[in-house]
């Protein structure tokens, strides 16, 4: 007789444990509905668990197709739709009781009384969730390890009214489903596995307050002598991986639970927030925060090569936190490259070295302004330090538009439409190499059009591009992602030819209005954005490494696509439903869109932020949602969390360029020696040298627009080309200014090192282009 199919099972909570439960049920053959509450949770669940089955396939773990597998999974709006004709209900709500308490009142009504009814609870027993419920006979816990697709291990642990039959049963579905379950026969706070693991916990926090031992120390001898998690983890960084937001995270969470468990034992030994913050700490020095998915990433290997049986030793011993982001390396036969293949390997190991972080970098150009304002202008050190004090706030407003036209940009990128889009274009690109030149052409036409939307929309697509396309060499994608950027000064977001068009511009009395035909649509831009829109992507396409040994892909499984969990169930409720109506999106967009209509016909000018207006609405009005906007508005912050912080020293820095009066020096230098023709060439080295200091369009053409200007007028020079060439500088050195990177490296996952090796050459070459350009244009237009 054949074995019957293996029957629909739900899951109730979207997050981490919700999506490796679906990974569990799904590759046992189990037809599985997930829902959260949470639109942004919900849309996520798919990618996650498609990831995940491809980590498995990758490491020999999946007898079919993860693609076939993961049609399994359908996620659904609402827990009454997700439930129905389930065998089995996996809850992983927040770890509270009464959450806990009121989903499980819903599923009791919402499922028959042969629906096995789980929770996933790490120390709740089922006695309290189930205490008073008419179908408490229908309720236990099923605590797993983490994560169970990979860790087989589950608890079931009963309350006293729970059927026996109906726990036979929860065996038996776990274990077809290639789990293996363990009966817990009395409720006790924290089960058995996580007593096992209190135990340790406490007494390894025991030994660093006595000073016995080191945390990596513990660690050390813990990860040599326990079992298959263990083995090669020890108990902080087992727990430290399993939170998000590291060992504190879990103290705050787990703490007050293990400290019971230790009290029924005899013991006091209390997580002091002393004690959690020195072991939190002395993590953070081993594993930085920010380089938290990529570790996970790892552990998820490990187990999978456990399950292989071959566990390498020195892969434990020898492991350190990963340094280039999420990449796994291509292990194949080492060949020798061309030239420029070992010139970019010669400069990525250079900046590997030496390269530190951008706020490092920007401490660093402060001390170096500081140093040449006292040698060069004269100034004192007091002098100079009160400069940089009192213009570190100078530019907050410009900062707040900057960090608006990159959230719109990156909100716009995210909309339904704009991210389906892309996911139509990756999906058919199979080459490296084309893909590499698809990254280049997508940032560059997208900065062109708006420079906030081009610089995320360029590191999204080479993230996509990283997830679909084998031998593709992540950190090169991600820089030809961003070198599109450099053309985003000519284009229609330039902030100096869009300035010097505006009526009631600070130079007007001294230039006119130079209309944007003579700029941005000039015979001599277009040109150039051709060459560079044509050339820099075969340019790059070159960059990409013969060498199959230094060829890093991107490691699918760290790529984080999640957004918040809502904190409690959504309830049908008017506040809901105005949160989750489109009416009111779409409402405010169609607004929008009226008012800009109304704002160009009237005579209004295509500035910042009208830029910022439109793009803001239109990204409002394509989630339509507004429930969904905030959660794409949420993911953002953390692009433009860098900016915020960073802008404020390079304020600091132009503080003392103008103050000493070092900028003005420095764009007169060059002004001395220059003739008419030659004037836009020096105006875009000049440009492009002063932009490394600081890093701000608008804010340095206000400082240095004067100076070149009343060099043009003198030397009869045109105003046009002096005016864009200083633009045309900016954007040259942004490719190794390490600012503007700050979202890109946000959106990938990397480190400025595994990339800057790709912008120096790429800043070389570019100078050829833009150098050339405005030589040109010098001698043709005067």
């Amino acid at each position: 007789m054949s074995k019957p199919a293996p029957a629909p099972v739900a899951i109730v909570g979207g997050g981490s444990i919700g999506v490796a439960f679906a990974v569990v049920f799904v590759r046992a053959g189990h037809p599985t509905t997930i829902t959260d509450p949470d639109p942004g949770r919900r849309a996520a669940v798919p990618d996650e668990v498609a990831a995940k089955l491809a980590s498995l396939a990758d490491a020999g773990l999946l007898t079919e197709d993860p693609g076939l597998v993961a049609g399994r999974v359908t996620v659904s709006p609402t827990v009454a739709e997700a439930v129905e004709g389930a065998v089995l209900v996996q809850e992983c709500a927040p770890e509270r009781l009464d959450i806990k308490r009121a989903l499980f009142a819903e599923l009791g009504k919402l499922t028959g009384e042969r629906t096995i009814l789980a929770s996933s609870s790490s120390a709740i027993p089922a006695s309290q969730v189930a205490e008073g419920l008419p179908f408490a006979d229908r309720i236990l816990v099923a605590h797993p390890g983490n994560p169970p697709f990979l860790l087989p291990i589950i608890e079931l642990v009963p309350s006293g009214e729970t059927r026996p039959d109906l726990v036979e049963e929860a065996r038996r579905l776990y274990t077809d489903a290639g789990m293996s379950p363990v009966l817990v026969a009395k409720e006790v706070e924290g089960f058995i596995f996580n007593r096992l693991q209190g135990a340790v916990l406490r007494e390894a926090y025991a030994l660093v307050r006595d000073g016995v031992a080191t945390v990596e120390d513990i660690d050390t001898v813990m990860r040599d002598g326990l079992g298959r998690r263990w083995s090669f983890m020890g108990p902080f960084e087992t727990v430290d991986l399993n939170t998000r937001g590291g060992i504190a995270a879990h103290a705050e969470k787990m703490g007050p639970a293990y400290e019971r468990m230790g009290a029924e034992r005899g013991q006091h030994d209390p997580w002091t927030p002393e004690l959690v913050a020195e072991v939190a700490q002395q993590r953070r020095t081993v594993l930085p925060l920010d380089e938290w998915e990529g570790r996970v990433a790892w552990r998820d290997r490990q187990l999978a090569a456990s399950h292989r049986g071959h566990l390498p030793h020195s892969s434990i011993n020898n492991y350190h936190p990963p340094r280039r982001g999420n990449m796994t390396t291509t292990p194949q036969t080492r060949r020798k490259g061309n030239v420029l293949d070992r010139t970019a390997g010669f400069f990525t190991n250079l900046m590997d070295k030496y390269l530190p972080d951008p706020l490092v970098i920007a401490i660093i150009l402060t001390g170096l302004t500081m140093i040449l304002a006292v040698l060069f202008q004269g100034s004192s050190p007091m002098e100079v330090i009160n400069y940089w004090g009192g213009g570190f706030w100078d530019l907050l407003a410009f900062t707040m538009q900057m960090t608006v036209v990159l959230l719109a940009g990156y909100i716009l990128a995210k909309t339904p439409l704009v991210d389906r889009l892309l996911d139509v274009l990756t999906s058919r690109v199979s080459s490296p190499y084309v893909a590499i030149a698809v990254a280049t052409l997508v940032g560059g036409i997208g900065s062109w059009l708006n420079w906030g939307f081009g610089l995320v929309m360029g590191g999204i697509v080479a993230q996509k591009l990283g997830m679909n396309v084998k031998g593709l060499h992540y950190p090169l994608a991600i820089a030809a992602g961003y070198s599109g950027f450099a053309v985003y000064g000519i284009g229609l977001s330039g902030s100096v030819p869009l300035l010097i068009a505006t009526e009631g511009h600070f130079l007007q009395d001294q230039i006119g209005l130079v209309p944007l035909a003579d700029t941005i649509f000039s015979p001599y831009l277009l040109l150039t954005n051709l060459a560079v829109i044509v050339l820099l992507p075969l340019f790059n396409m070159a960059l990409h490494p013969k060498d199959p040994s230094r060829i890093k892909e991107l490691d699918r499984s760290t790529v984080n696509v999640s957004k918040p969990v809502a904190p409690t169930g959504q309830r049908s409720t008017l506040a809901a439903k105005l949160n989750n109506s489109p009416v009111i999106g779409i409402g405010i967009g169609v607004l929008a869109l009226v008012y800009a209509v109304n704002y160009f016909f009237q005579g209004g000018t295509l500035n910042l932020d009208a830029v910022n207006f439109m793009f803001l609405f239109l990204g409002i009005f394509l989630f339509a949602r507004p429930s969904a906007f905030l959660n794409a508005v949420n993911d953002g912050v953390r692009i433009v969390a860098g900016i915020i912080i960073q802008y404020p020293f390079y304020a600091g820095i132009m503080g003392i360029l103008v103050g000493s009066g070092l900028v003005v020096s420095f764009a007169n230098a060059f002004g001395a020696f220059s003739t008419a023709e030659t004037l836009p060439f020096w105006s875009f080295i000049s440009g492009g040298i002063i932009n490394l200091l600081a890093p701000s369009g608008g804010g340095q053409w206000a400082v240095q627009g004067p100076v070149m200007m009343e060099a043009a007028q003198a030397l009869g020079a045109n105003n046009a080309a002096t005016a864009v060439a200083v633009q045309i500088g900016d954007q040259w050195t942004n490719m190794v200014q390490p600012f503007w990177i700050l979202p890109v490296l946000a959106i990938s996952g990397l480190k400025l090192r595994d990339v800057m090796g790709y912008m120096v050459l790429i800043l070389v070459f570019l100078g050829l282009i833009f150098g050339t350009s405005v030589l040109l244009w010098g001698y043709l237009a005067v």
